[in-house]
């Protein structure tokens, strides 16, 4: 995609999430999904494109450097629950 088009898309795109994330009522999920559209409409077709590829051939050699990813996951999901229990 051109940068011209990708400029427009991201026109038409940003004053919807803008509205969704001003309005207290909006639920979190839609602040969640309006999150994630930004996120993509900012990132670079490059790393989309590789990204997609990326389980193309089988399952990716360097897994192992999820553990990490994971674990801080894990224990943010922990102190949450003991934080409401």
């Amino acid at each position: 995609m051109k940068i011209k088009e990708r400029a427009v898309k991201l026109k038409l795109q940003i004053p919807a999430v803008f509205l969704a994330l001003k309005d207290r009522r909006t639920p979190w999920y839609a602040k969640v999904l309006a999150g994630i559209t930004v996120a993509y409409a900012f990132s670079p077709e490059q790393s989309m494109e590789r990204a997609q590829n990326l389980w193309s051939g089988g399952k990716p050699k360097k897994w192992y450097f999820a553990i990490p990813i994971v674990l801080i996951w894990g224990i943010i999901i922990l102190l949450i629950i003991k934080l409401f229990a």
